[in-house]
C-alpha cells in the first residue's frame, strides 16, 4: 500500500492502474484509525466484435439463425429487423441475447438484419447489416 494524504483521490486513468487496489485510512491526533472498504480501479474496455453474423437463406418453415461475438463489459444485445425496401429499423422481439433463430416465412424475404450492443456505461456498437433470404424450394 502507497500512502496520500487527502480526502479525496484523483488521478488519471491509464491501462497501468487496471486492477489497482485503492483504500482509504483515517486516523485521528490519538493515533485511533478507520480503514474504509478496498475497491478495484478498472479501465473500461471498448466493446469489441469478433465474430460478426452472415447473410442466412433459409427454406420456409426452418430456424434462420444469426450469431455474434463480443467482448466488453456489462454487454446486452438487441436484434433488429428492416423490411425490404424500406429504411426503418425494428427492434426484435426476444432478440436481446448474443444469437437470433425464428422460423423463416416468405414475406421475410430480403430482411435485413443487425445487432445493436451497448455495455453497462452506455456505449454502444452496431454489427454488419446481413441479409435474410428464403431459399427457393
Amino acid at each position: 500500500w502507497a500512502n496520500g494524504s487527502s480526502s479525496s483521490l484523483s488521478h488519471p486513468m491509464s491501462a497501468s492502474w487496471d486492477g489497482f487496489k485503492i483504500r482509504c485510512i483515517i486516523a485521528d491526533s490519538s493515533g485511533n484509525q478507520a480503514v474504509s472498504d478496498t475497491v478495484t480501479l478498472t479501465l473500461e474496455k471498448p466493446i469489441m466484435i469478433s465474430a460478426q453474423p452472415v447473410n442466412c437463406t433459409v427454406r420456409n418453415g426452418s430456424d434462420f439463425h444469426f450469431n455474434i461475438t463480443a467482448t466488453g463489459s456489462g454487454l446486452t444485445y438487441c436484434w433488429q429487423y428492416q423490411i425490404k425496401n424500406s429504411s426503418t429499423w425494428y427492434n426484435w422481439a426476444n432478440g436481446s441475447s448474443s444469437s437470433l433463430s425464428h422460423p423463416m416465412s416468405a414475406s421475410w424475404d430480403g430482411f435485413k438484419i443487425r445487432c445493436i450492443i451497448a455495455d453497462n456505461s452506455g456505449n454502444q456498437v452496431i454489427s454488419d447489416v446481413v441479409t435474410l433470404q428464403a431459399m427457393n424450394n
